[in-house]
């Protein structure tokens, strides 16, 4: 389980992983900072009142990532490498997301994203349900959703390709109106209890919200 702090972590910050994916895709409050690097966004979150992370977007970094950032008191290579396994797996997040973790090579500006790493239903069903929990209400619409999810997702050449069953949409389109569209799956959000169904789209449960704090998207 991932709690999102409200407080900013005021660790020595050590570049130990880099994620596809925009800050806003994992918290739903983001602060502003600024050190000798840059202005960045922030958010600060903790594992099992043990691991303190942050993650941060600096203004100069390419769009659609965030730096995964421990402690440079951990120096032991295991426990780093734990640790972004566990905010992986916490946060819901597909390996393919990863764009570098400690170890890997690097080169400054030359990160290349796997075409694997695309929009499935697993994390379509995450994303309407961060949407709707941001929406009026809790509420949100097909509509919205469409919207709403190409900020908190970075599309890819393969999500945009022509559905090959659903005129006039792109295939990520169709894997979000599958999320909204299938109720009677074991997997589907409303099974799951985690939103209820209304004719123009979805509403967020108390129980979707509990989940969403689970792994740290919201207080």
């Amino acid at each position: 389980m991932i709690r999102l702090r409200r407080l900013a972590s005021d660790l020595t910050p050590s570049p130990s992983a880099i994620f596809w994916r925009p800050i806003e895709y994992f918290a739903d409050h983001i602060e502003s900072g600024e050190d000798s690097l840059d202005a960045f966004q922030s958010a600060s979150f903790e594992i099992g009142n043990q691991l303190i992370f942050d993650l941060r977007h600096y203004r100069a970094h390419p769009n659609f990532t965030v730096t995964f950032y421990l402690d440079a008191a951990i120096e032991d290579e295991a426990l780093i490498q734990d640790a972004i396994w566990s905010a992986v797996e916490g946060f819901g997040l597909p390996r393919q997301a990863i764009a570098w973790r400690r170890g890997d090579d690097f080169t400054a500006g030359n990160l290349t994203r796997t075409s694997e790493d695309r929009l499935r239903e697993k994390e379509a069903r995450i994303l309407v349900l961060k949407v709707a929990a941001q929406s009026k209400n809790r509420s949100a619409t097909m509509e919205e959703i469409r919207r709403e999810i190409p900020k908190l997702f970075p599309l890819t050449e393969r999500d945009r390709v022509a559905s090959p069953s659903r005129r006039n949409e792109q295939l990520w389109q169709q894997i979000v109106r599958n999320v909204v569209s299938h109720q009677n799956s074991a997997k589907s959000l409303f099974k799951l209890g985690f939103a209820v169904k209304h004719e123009s789209g979805v509403k967020i449960t108390t129980k979707g919200i509990s989940y969403l704090k689970s792994i740290g998207f919201s207080m």
